[in-house]
């Protein structure tokens, strides 16, 4: 129940802390990669034996998994015209619960295999394969910003 209460205060903080980091820094994509890699990490502390990473591993993802839903939603309102905003919000929902729902079932079966430990190193294995495709388009967006910044020095 500690554990469990701690992990959402953890959220609840990371929150506006994430926001205003990613508004600063003008692009949101590269806080997404500090994110999934903040994952990466706690997930693998989780998979360790010793008790202190463990909490510590769980209070990470905590953070990175509130930042990243932070971002996602951000991101999304970034991309998304007024109309369509409403509805894309949802879909994020959707998926987001289908996930949550889905998750520990696809963790529960893979366990007689895997075992906790290699359970959290798939996950962590995942996370991890999903940064190269965010941090390209990372750098993707900072060429688009950079071209959007200049256009007006061009046309002067």
């Amino acid at each position: 129940g500690i554990l469990s209460a701690s992990r959402t205060l953890l959220s609840m903080l990371a929150a506006p802390v994430t926001g205003n980091l990613s508004d600063r820094a003008r692009n949101r994509w590269y806080v997404v990669v500090i994110a999934l890699i903040a994952t990466v990490i706690g997930l693998v502390l989780a998979a360790l034996t010793s008790p202190w990473s463990i909490v510590t591993g769980i209070a990470i993802i905590a953070i990175s998994r509130s930042s990243i839903r932070t971002l996602t939603s951000s991101l999304v309102g970034d991309v998304s015209t007024d109309a369509q905003r409403g509805r894309v919000v949802g879909l994020l929902n959707i998926a987001s619960d289908f996930g949550s729902a889905i998750g520990p079932s696809i963790a529960y079966l893979l366990l007689p295999w895997l075992g906790i430990q290699g359970t959290y190193l798939l996950c962590a294995g995942l996370f991890a394969m999903s940064i190269v495709p965010t941090l390209s388009v990372a750098k993707s967006e900072t060429v688009r910003l950079q071209k959007t910044a200049n256009a007006p020095e061009a046309e002067a």
